[in-house]
C-alpha cells in the first residue's frame, strides 16, 4: 500500500472506532502534529458523538457553541454539552450551565 491507498485504509479504520474519531478529531482541532483544521475536527467528533462518546459530545457543544468548523447553532451546542453531561461528563455539565446563561 502506498499514497492514497493507505490514507483511504486509515479512513476506512477510523470510521468504525469512535475513540480513533475523537482522538483524531482532537489532533486536527488543536493542530497537534498537523494544522489546526477545525472542519475537520467537526466532522470527526460529530462521528463519535453520535456512537456516544461523551468526550466528543462535549467538544461538538463547544464547536457549536464558538462556530468553529461549522455555523454557530446555540441549540446543538446545548443538545450535544447535555447528551455528554447526563452520560456523566463533568465539563459537559459545567459548559451546559454557561452555555445557558448567554
Amino acid at each position: 500500500m502506498k499514497g492514497i491507498e493507505i490514507e483511504n485504509d486509515f479512513e476506512y479504520k477510523i470510521a468504525a472506532d469512535q475513540d480513533m474519531q475523537y482522538e483524531l478529531g482532537c489532533l486536527y482541532n488543536f493542530g497537534t502534529g498537523n494544522k489546526v483544521n477545525e472542519t475537520r475536527a467537526f466532522q470527526l467528533y460529530k462521528l463519535a458523538a453520535e456512537k456516544g462518546n461523551i468526550f466528543a459530545q462535549n467538544n461538538l457543544g463547544f464547536l457549536y457553541e464558538n462556530g468553529k468548523g461549522t455555523k454557530k447553532d446555540l441549540e446543538k451546542a446545548t443538545y450535544w454539552y447535555r447528551k455528554s453531561a447526563e452520560n456523566g461528563n463533568k465539563l459537559a455539565q459545567h459548559n451546559l450551565e454557561i452555555c445557558n446563561r448567554n
